[in-house]
């Protein structure tokens, strides 16, 4: 709801890998919350919390269903760092390019939806 933080709950695979959380907004860009970071083996991991000069994911407007991806795969995915907010189109492009990579490559990759809903009020 408003002003509360957002937080994602997440249990890395049993194999290291790297992690990227792409949060797709109603404004038709993707919000890249987690760019890319190497993970231990079966970590669990909580996103989101405040920490040193990051405030976390503070839940505004505009409200409704979102989606965070989030993506473990065992080699990195993008040759080069993903902008922090860019637009849905060119993610989805170069997601499905890397993607292709990984699969021709022999790069294990999960990728796990998450439902996000955001409300003003309860």
């Amino acid at each position: 709801q408003k002003d509360e933080l957002m937080r994602l709950d997440v249990q890395m695979p049993d194999w290291p890998a790297h992690l990227y959380v792409a949060y797709f907004m109603h404004s038709g860009e993707v919000a890249n919350l987690v760019p890319s970071a190497l993970k231990r083996p079966g970590e669990q991991l909580r996103l989101g919390e405040p920490e040193g000069t990051f405030p976390g994911w503070m839940v505004d407007e505009p409200f409704g269903t979102d989606l965070a991806v989030v993506i473990a795969s065992d080699r990195p995915l993008f040759g080069a760092a993903r902008p922090v907010v860019e637009p849905q189109a060119a993610y989805v492009a170069a997601l499905a390019q890397a993607l292709r990579t990984a699969r021709a490559n022999g790069t294990r990759v999960v990728v796990r939806p998450v439902v996000v809903e955001t409300v003003a009020r309860r």
